[in-house]
């Protein structure tokens, strides 16, 4: 129940109280001691317990102020602590000063006061992990948004799902002319017959992650040979719900929470630029071959003629043409 607007206050007025209130049970309780009534009913002795329980309110408060009233001046101090490290890494984009040592709070009580340090360490890293998301995005976009080359973009993500999803290796495939063609892979033996996986093909059919768990007394064989995989995700890649291609990660551990949230966002990012990136291909191929003869046309040789005379006079060597 509230009185006042203060927490402290509150227990002030409460501790007080009660122990006034002992002050006057008390005389009547110590005549059931054997204390005589003439001496534990007078003025006197009524006085003497309401000031005793007075003291002992005032003392009670007094160390629950200091008690609980530092541990509370502590998490306020390291919210506003929390608070300056995030603005600054917004700023910045430095992620490693929030680390656990510079934000947590110790838990040295099993109580209501340990409670709400652990709620507040759980808030620091959700907050700190989020932070480290956005971070991996902005910089997973930036590198989309810098290459129209399939290939070169496709190594360029892998790149990076790899880095911010703890994955050991993987594969990026895309659909080319009704086929998956392998555009990037790390880590990966043969990552042709990926295109023929199970896996990867219900993963394009129905437009939903797939995750493979791989028994640790199974032996894999073939595919992923520089490491032997625990788990294996295969993302679907499409652009207004039109299949593009499959991205497949694989790990010797397991994949956390916090990677198949990057996992979902990175491949939502990587579908428009990969839907850029084909069309791009396509454009270049219609501009560099003869929609009839499918060979490539005059416009595509004056080019790589240029580009074969300019490297010509750049290293001083022959340039012949041959004409049939």
């Amino acid at each position: 129940m509230r009185i006042t607007r203060s927490v402290f206050c509150d227990l002030a007025v409460w501790m007080i109280a009660f122990g006034l209130s002992i002050g006057v049970v008390f005389p009547f309780f110590v005549i059931l001691l054997g204390v005589p009534a003439t001496t534990s009913l007078t003025p006197v002795f009524f006085i003497a317990c309401l000031g005793a329980g007075a003291i002992v309110g005032l003392i009670s408060f007094t160390l629950a102020r200091l008690v609980v009233g530092g541990r509370m001046r502590l998490l306020s101090r390291s919210m506003t602590h929390i608070q300056e490290m995030l603005i600054e890494m917004t700023v910045t984009g430095n992620m490693g000063r929030c680390t656990p040592e510079e934000c947590s709070i110790d838990v040295d009580s099993k109580d209501e006061i340990g409670e709400s340090a652990m709620a507040f360490n759980r808030l620091v890293e959700a907050l700190t992990d989020a932070m480290r998301t956005q971070a991996a995005l902005r910089s997973f976009s930036e590198v989309l948004t810098s290459q129209l080359e399939i290939e070169a973009l496709a190594r360029q993500a892998l790149t990076q799902f790899i880095e911010h999803t703890g994955a050991t290796g993987g594969a990026i495939l895309y659909e080319s002319a009704g086929e998956l063609a392998v555009a990037a892979a790390h880590g990966i033996k043969d990552a042709e017959p990926l295109a023929d996986s199970d896996h990867v093909r219900l993963a394009l059919r129905t437009g939903q992650p797939q995750t493979l768990r791989i028994p640790a007394g199974i032996k894999v064989d073939g595919v992923l040979a520089d490491f032997r995989p625990s788990e294996v995700r295969v993302l679907p890649i499409g652009y207004k719900e039109i299949p593009l291609g499959v991205v497949v990660l694989a790990t010797t551990g397991t994949f956390d929470g916090e990677a198949r949230i990057r996992m979902e966002l990175f491949r939502q990012s990587l579908g428009l630029a990969l839907n850029n990136a084909i069309a791009h291909d396509r454009l270049q191929r219609l501009a560099a071959l003869d929609p009839l003869t499918g060979v490539y046309n005059r416009r595509f040789g004056l080019t790589r003629l240029h580009e074969e005379f300019d490297r010509a006079v750049r290293l001083n060597s022959p340039l012949g043409v041959l004409m049939v």
